[in-house]
């Protein structure tokens, strides 16, 4: 096979090199055979067409001519002088001047006869080429060779069959022009050829599909990996659309959750706090007007018959709680839950007393201090509000395995507590001392409201209470010892300051929920050497540090040894609603 680019052995290049080679070539062979056809059909004729591929064009012509025993041999020539220059001899030239064709050679060019050879022994009969006839033609590859000379070792051939209506002729064409070369014979049967023949290749035609092949190998590579990384992107794409529709979704439940958990909570402070302000006016109303003014107001009488029914004869079972000046049972009056307070008989006050007491305590409403719902004075018996949740000693203590008090809770309860001792110490004309203030006498509702239990026992228990001084003497140490003012002990006087030294105590155990002894002189420590942290209790969450220490510097200062040098509550709510207004 003859080209311009020089040659390549086959056997030095790879087989999808060769393949692609003879594919590329096989194909323009069957275009040019296309248009010969359509030259057949317009004479009538329905040739067979066999490709063949040799290394020598004129001796494989002279071997098919023998073969199909043809007389008269018509090929054409090509007049362009450019490719006669390059390549040198043409196939007529070396057909014409071979004398061992055994047929007569006719050689055309542009339709005319340009040459002619007789036989080199008279046929035996001379077939005329007519319109009726049909023919088989044979197309010889000879595009490629170069002097004749192919490097391959194989031949390969393929045909395209007609049947013939006439086999009588003989008829052999080679067109040099197109580059075909043809054949025909009525007896060819063979519809491929091969022989073992080197075949020799473009080599610039090789390099370019070599090329080619190994650009088409990398671009599948590049393809194939680019599609498995898009098939994992869009997976991923996919895995993480659907996470955020599955997130998008939870999170506007849980806002509409919050949404709707905020407008409960909204609605219900608003009926609290309504709740509290009728009840601080009305407190503060009851508390200007004076003890004197509540002298004539009765409260509710119970028989003691009806508490016993209610506590199933006080039996021990119902007994939740029991202190220096009775015991306390649970029971239900009218289908209401109550606390029931038996008194000692040795530590009740005379009738007349405690009757006026208990009357005016049954009428000290305030939303944190405990509600007396009324009383037995024969048998010295109180009756209250029974709150859910027990006491903040409980509470702290977590006893019974309950929930700790998150931080946000204890500076609610911090501040209620505040609010309710603020209320009794001003009472007109001599302010209400509670005296026996702790953490077991402060209760919490079922929201953990805190209310001040316990208000005026001490009264009650109590017979040389005056009530027009503001401070009272007491030959016996009366209260909880840890939460006892220092100038109480040294001087048996109490005033509203020594309720202010409890809460400073009550307000360290609130932050630390450690024993009350000592306590001051521990957190005192802890905040001198920045080490607050570790005496806070852990279990009610993160407390906030600049929070937590200027409580703790609140309550130091409310339990100093000097009554004088103590803040007063007065000072303290406010500076606690300002640092806790935003927890509620």
């Amino acid at each position: 096979m003859h080209y311009l680019g020089g040659s390549v052995p086959e056997n030095k290049v790879s087989p999808e090199i060769v393949a692609a080679y003879r594919s590329d070539l096989l194909s323009q062979v069957k275009q040019d055979l296309q248009a010969h056809q359509r030259l057949c059909c317009k004479w009538k004729l329905r040739p067979e067409f066999v490709i063949v591929e040799d290394d020598n064009v004129a001796s494989s012509l002279r071997d098919q001519i023998s073969r199909l025993g043809a007389n008269k041999f018509v090929l054409g020539k090509s007049t362009s002088t450019f490719l006669r220059k390059f390549k040198g001899r043409s196939i007529p030239d070396i057909i014409l001047e071979d004398g061992s064709y055994p047929c007569t050679v006719f050689v055309i060019s542009n339709g005319k006869l340009i040459s002619m050879r007789s036989a080199r022994v008279s046929p035996q009969s001379s077939l005329a080429v007519d319109s009726h006839a049909s023919a088989s033609l044979s197309y010889c590859n000879s595009n490629g060779f170069s002097n004749g000379a192919l490097s391959s070792s194989r031949c390969s051939g393929s045909a395209y069959s007609a049947h013939d209506e006439c086999n009588e002729k003989n008829i052999l064409f080679w067109e040099r022009g197109s580059s075909l070369d043809m054949a025909s014979n009525s007896h060819c049967e063979d519809s491929y050829q091969q022989k073992n023949l080197p075949v020799t290749f473009n080599k610039s035609k090789v390099e370019q599909l070599e090329q080619h092949l190994q650009v088409a190998r990398q671009m599948a590579a590049i393809a194939k990996k680019n599609a498995a990384w898009l098939n994992a992107y869009a997976k991923e794409e996919a895995r993480m659309r659907e996470q955020a529709v599955l997130e998008a979704e939870a999170a506007k439940e849980e806002l509409a959750k919050q949404a709707k958990n905020l407008e409960a909570t909204r609605l219900a402070l608003e009926v609290e706090f309504q709740r509290r302000k009728d009840a601080e006016d009305q407190a503060s109303r009851l508390a200007s007007s004076g003890k004197e003014n509540l002298a004539n107001m009765k409260y509710r009488g119970y028989h003691f018959e009806e508490l016993k029914i209610a506590t199933d004869g006080f039996a021990p079972e119902n007994r939740i709680g029991e202190g220096a000046y009775g015991h306390v049972y649970r029971g239900t009056l009218h289908h209401t839950a109550v606390a029931i307070k038996v008194l000692k008989k040795d530590s009740v006050q005379g009738p007349m007393q405690f009757q006026r007491e208990v009357e005016f305590l049954s009428h000290m409403h305030h939303p944190n201090i405990v509600l007396l719902l009324g009383a037995c004075p024969e048998q010295g018996c109180l009756v209250y509000e029974c709150l859910a949740n027990g006491s903040l000693e409980d509470r702290l203590l977590c006893k019974g395995n309950t929930v700790p008090l998150s931080w946000q809770t204890r500076c609610r309860i911090i501040r209620e507590v505040a609010t309710a001792l603020l209320f009794l110490h001003s009472f007109k004309p001599n302010p209400y001392v509670h005296r026996d203030l702790k953490p077991a006498n402060i209760l919490l509702d079922q929201n953990f409201v805190s209310k001040l239990g316990d208000v005026g026992l001490v009264a009650l228990a109590s017979s040389n209470i005056l009530y027009d001084v503001t401070q009272y003497k007491e030959t016996t140490p009366v209260g909880t010892y840890a939460y006892i003012d220092p100038e109480y002990k040294r001087t048996g006087v109490f005033t509203p300051r020594s309720d202010v030294y409890a809460f400073g105590v009550v307000m360290l155990q609130i932050l630390t929920a450690k024993s009350p002894l000592g306590l001051p002189t521990i957190v005192k420590a802890a905040f001198k050497e920045n080490k607050l942290d570790m005496v806070l209790d852990a279990s009610a969450g993160d407390w906030p540090l600049h929070v937590a220490a200027d409580l703790s510097c609140i309550a130091i200062q409310l339990c100093r040894s000097k009554p004088k040098k103590r803040l007063d509550l007065k000072d303290v709510l406010p500076a606690l609603e300002k640092l806790l207004g935003e927890f509620g």
